[in-house]
């Protein structure tokens, strides 16, 4: 009868480990997902998945806006530019509408891509 209780023992240790594996699964890939408080001048604004291993991010460097893209083993800047007054103002009417219909990434994105087809033609 001993075995019994060993056996019973045994299994229900076995369940409560497996059980607190799936829990700290479960909260880590939560945790995941919420944005990191900033405590330097580095900020990661925004990213997009793009693939299994790809993704585009947007960070914050001081003044500074990056955009990079990390792909397999590599990193590579994209583009580079500083936050200006327009984007800070942009910023804070978005705060106050409530919030934008696509996110900042795209508005930033879309905003660079006028500025260089503007500069190319002129």
């Amino acid at each position: 009868m001993t075995d019994f209780g060993q056996v019973g023992q045994l299994i229900l240790a076995l369940g409560l480990v497996i059980g607190m594996v799936l829990l700290l699964g479960f909260v880590a890939r939560r945790i995941q997902g919420m944005p990191a408080q900033a405590k330097g001048e580095l900020v990661l604004l925004d990213s997009l998945h793009l693939g299994p291993k790809e993704k585009v991010v947007l960070v914050q460097a001081g003044q500074t806006r990056i955009a990079f893209a990390l792909h397999g083993q590599c990193i590579e800047k994209l583009a580079e530019w500083p936050e200006t007054v327009a984007d800070t103002q942009a910023q804070s009417q978005v705060k106050e509408q409530g919030g934008p219909s696509q996110s900042k990434f795209d508005q930033l994105l879309s905003r660079s891509n006028q500025r260089l087809a503007e500069e190319g033609a002129q």
